[in-house]
């Protein structure tokens, strides 16, 4: 599904953000130089949540976690024009979340994209996916359940669909997953997914849609 909005959004850095958007501003806590990996945000993505409270939230986790004492909010308080975006804010598990970009063309279930979980890639669910969507069509209700809880991120995680919004651009996924989505749709400009219960994260892929105008706070604990 593709809605058109103009979304209030918020984030936090541990660093303070330049006053530009930059591709080549990370987050630290995202940097993986010690192995082969690298950084997660390798496509230069720009991450957001719909919800001061969860920005905070996050903002304090981190700041525990690295044992600092002050974080930097960004508010974007209107964009200067609606953006399109892919929208699984309805799609509370992985297999609505591939059906929605197939249903699109969009194909991820290929060896260009990995979960980063024992080096496993997006290709094995495709015959998963496929007959659950056989066992859909043939209203085999409990086949299709038993297929769709075999889509599963890793093992660790509970809600696997707010792991597999991630895994989409963690990496080089990223930089396959917006090539392909542009290639297709070149007015989109990013996704979003429900990651918290009581908001959405949101995935922008150009600078270029984001708002000017930004406020940024010190918030210090």
């Amino acid at each position: 599904m593709i809605i058109e909005i103009s979304p209030k959004l918020f984030r936090y850095d541990l660093d303070q953000p330049p006053l530009e958007w930059s591709t080549t501003f990370h987050n630290n806590e995202d940097n993986y130089n010690d192995s082969i990996l690298g950084h997660k945000n390798k496509a230069g993505l720009f991450f957001f949540v719909d919800s001061i409270n969860i920005a905070v939230e996050l903002g304090r986790i981190a700041l525990e976690k690295d044992i600092r004492d002050k974080y930097f909010l960004t508010t974007l308080e209107e964009f200067d024009f609606p953006v399109k975006l892919i929208d699984f804010s309805e799609n509370e598990n992985i297999y609505f979340m591939l059906y929605c970009l197939m249903e699109m063309g969009i194909d991820v279930l290929t060896n260009q994209f990995k979960t980063f979980n024992n080096d496993q890639h997006f290709c094995e669910f495709k015959s998963i996916f496929d007959s659950a969507v056989s066992a859909s069509k043939e209203n085999d209700i409990r086949k299709w359940r038993k297929l769709i809880d075999q889509l599963k991120i890793g093992t660790n995680s509970v809600e696997h669909f707010y792991v597999f919004g991630q895994r989409l651009t963690d990496f080089d996924n990223g930089i396959v997953f917006k090539s392909l989505v542009k290639s297709l749709y070149p007015d989109i400009s990013g996704y979003r997914w429900k990651e918290n219960y009581t908001g959405f994260t949101y995935c922008l892929f150009d600078s270029d849609k984001l708002p000017n105008v930004k406020k940024v706070e010190t918030i210090s604990l």
